[in-house]
């Protein structure tokens, strides 16, 4: 009986030592340290202006009603301590992403939603200039359109660090990686603005995803954002030569609803070309009547 009672007794000890064990965050398993996804199952939503605080205040329980496996905070911005902008990346359980956005869009804290095209895919490009002749007179006009499908891989930042901006951004001061133990990094740039790159330690997509994530949901930290390319100059149509063929009406070079109008002007031959694709057109003499 007392053997009894000596295991009913040591068994609730450790029952009781067993629940009252504190398990750090250090412990705790963290599921999106190791996702990745591809752009199929991956959508990017960016949140009006007017409930991003709350949003913020908890970003993976703001939308706990639909159905995807994790959220990313990918662009965070405060603009003159008040209006806090806010971009969210959600990685999906499937690639439904039409679907998904069409639920998003139902929400009113959403101000818009697109799919996800960050990875590399295979590219397509099948334009053409769509001409009625190659030939014309002088003074004669001539549309020219583009026709076909271009869906052209652009790597759209860079994949070795970001950019932060601290809430109590001091220009003096020398700031150093041990500044930002929540991320791996290996050095700390300056720029002329108030924002600082924090180069990671091994660049890649995810490790930049999830480094803005990381650093976006610090209260010390004002701004984040990945590191973007330039904007590309928006493309022109050109004409190889000017005298021999112009444009038929004024800022006839720009791009509007992918078509422009030329006109002949003495004999010769012109090359016409609109972001890489091109065409001849040979220009004759009018033919009197």
């Amino acid at each position: 009986m007392k053997r009894i009672f000596f295991m009913l007794m040591l068994s609730f000890a450790f029952l009781f030592i067993s629940c009252n064990i504190e398990i750090s965050e250090d412990d705790v398993p963290d599921e999106k340290n190791g996702l990745t996804w591809t752009n199929d199952k991956a959508i990017y939503a960016s949140i009006k202006t007017q409930h991003t605080n709350d949003v913020m205040l908890d970003v993976d329980g703001a939308f706990e009603n639909l159905n995807f496996k994790a959220v990313f905070v990918v662009e965070k911005s405060i603009e003159n301590n008040q209006n806090l902008n806010l971009t969210l990346l959600f990685i999906l359980n499937n690639n439904q992403q039409q679907q998904f956005i069409d639920i998003l869009l139902l929400d009113e804290r959403i101000n818009g939603a697109w799919k996800c095209l960050d990875l590399p895919f295979e590219s397509i490009d099948n334009r053409y200039l769509d001409v009625r002749s190659n030939n014309i007179q002088v003074g004669e006009e001539l549309d020219i359109s583009i026709k076909g499908d271009c869906n052209i891989y652009h790597q759209p930042f860079r994949f070795e660090g970001i950019w932060v901006r601290p809430t109590n951004y001091d220009s003096k001061r020398l700031y150093h990686i041990d500044d930002f133990p929540q991320v791996n990094i290996t050095s700390v740039e300056k720029d002329n603005s108030g924002r600082l790159y924090l180069q990671l330690e091994e660049p890649g997509y995810f490790n930049v995803i999830k480094a803005v994530d990381i650093m976006s949901r610090l209260d010390t930290i004002n701004a984040v954002e990945v590191d973007y390319f330039e904007p590309v100059v928006p493309d022109i149509w050109q004409i190889s030569d000017r005298s021999i063929a112009d444009f038929a009406y004024e800022y006839g070079y720009e791009n509007y609803n992918n078509m422009t109008t030329i006109i002949g002007l003495k004999p010769g031959e012109v090359t016409i070309g609109f972001n890489g694709v091109y065409c001849n057109i040979t220009v004759t003499e009018e033919i009197e009547e």
